[in-house]
């Protein structure tokens, strides 16, 4: 009888745990919700630098890929909102976050973007019309 005690007791701090855990997820992600963060899907097996590698949004993409000349990304936008900004966070092993790529317009929604040899991380976000929408690739 003892022993299922112990056991009852430890099955009761496990579900407690349990509820505290999912109730801090759900409020992180309801706080990021209030913010105006959408997170766009990126697909599977995307590897920017050896080939192009789409993420979309309800109604627009970005598009990243390799530029035939050198360690260059191509950013290219499919139906971005109107007035559109575009940011670029490239982070290292350690996730810190390096200096800010150089990104130059080539116009039409396409970019040239040089990215660091020691990233392994890119984050897109796009901000239009109070909103904004983030977009990880790994590189």
């Amino acid at each position: 009888m003892q022993n299922f005690n112990r056991y009852l007791i430890f099955y009761i701090i496990l579900a407690v745990g349990l509820v505290i855990a999912w109730s801090q997820v759900g409020h992180r992600a309801e706080l990021r919700q209030e913010a105006g963060l959408s997170l766009m899907q990126t697909e599977q097996d995307c590897r920017p630098r050896k080939a192009p590698c789409a993420a979309y949004a309800g109604h627009f993409a970005l598009l990243v890929g390799p530029v035939p000349q050198g360690p260059a990304l191509l950013v290219v936008a499919e139906k971005l909102p109107p007035g559109a900004a575009l940011e670029v966070i490239q982070l290292d092993r350690q996730a810190h976050e390096l200096e800010a790529p150089l990104l130059r317009p080539q116009g039409e929604g396409r970019w040239i973007l040089q990215v660091a040899t020691e990233a392994i991380q890119l984050r897109l976000t796009v901000a239009a019309e109070g909103r904004r929408w983030l977009a990880e690739y790994p590189l």
